[in-house]
């Protein structure tokens, strides 16, 4: 399963061959397969819901209750309101959550100093979908405080990747960023390095010139950089 997803499978579409119908997850609900599951939730597949809300069952919820996987449906229904990839922190390797995370998914923060359109951005790209509409959905970076207070979250997990990603623009985080955000970033310690270096021609003070630029660097682009930076 995790092969057919590295090359790029859709785990979102039906299977018109399988005589109950459905996408992969459904079945793998109906038939009890909690690994199959979780992967598959972890990279994208998508629970069906008659309404928009996250109070309703899915129809894999109830698959896997009516099949008598009990365990699988209260994994189903503790995990019922994730609606993005980074919500399963907890169940994402070191790898999935990089990709998820360089990819530009939703991360959220600790003090949400995002703008409205940023929010609009995420939803328009599928991600923080339900939770954009409620403050009492934990952030991905919530979930991974959490795993951390509980020392679930060590130096190099995924849960650590996400706390890093969650905190300002910095050069050890640089890597944690989308491309297009990245490319930004190098954009404006450039221009740090223009003024900085401007600044040494009419002075024989190297030291201010190295001052400036770390000045630039380390407070200027951290207050100006969004994770939503530079994307269409």
């Amino acid at each position: 399963l995790r092969l057919l997803i590295e090359r790029r499978a859709d785990v979102n579409r039906a299977l018109e061959d399988y005589s109950a119908g459905g996408t992969a997850l459904l079945v793998a609900c109906m038939r009890g397969h909690n690994e199959a599951v979780q992967i598959l939730c972890t990279n994208g597949a998508r629970r069906s819901r008659r309404h928009a809300s996250l109070s309703e069952q899915s129809d894999e919820e109830l698959a896997a209750s009516s099949a008598g996987h009990d365990a699988l449906a209260a994994w189903l229904c503790d995990t019922r309101w994730y609606t993005c990839s980074l919500h399963y922190v907890a169940y994402l390797t070191p790898e999935e959550a990089r990709h998820h995370i360089r990819s530009g998914a939703y991360i959220g923060g600790f003090v949400d100093n995002e703008p409205d359109e940023t929010r609009s951005h995420y939803r328009d790209l599928g991600e923080f979908k339900i939770s954009a509409h409620s403050n009492s959905v934990p952030s991905p970076a919530h979930l991974a405080a959490a795993l951390q207070a509980s020392g679930r979250a060590p130096c190099g997990s995924a849960a650590d990747l996400c706390l890093r990603a969650a905190s300002p623009w910095s050069p050890t985080t640089h890597d944690l960023w989308p491309t297009p955000a990245r490319a930004r970033a190098v954009s404006l310690v450039r221009i740090g390095y223009f003024l900085g270096w401007g600044y040494a021609g009419c002075s024989t003070q190297l030291e201010w010139t190295w001052a400036l630029v770390d000045l630039w660097r380390s407070l200027v682009v951290p207050l100006v950089m969004r994770r939503s930076d530079g994307s269409a």
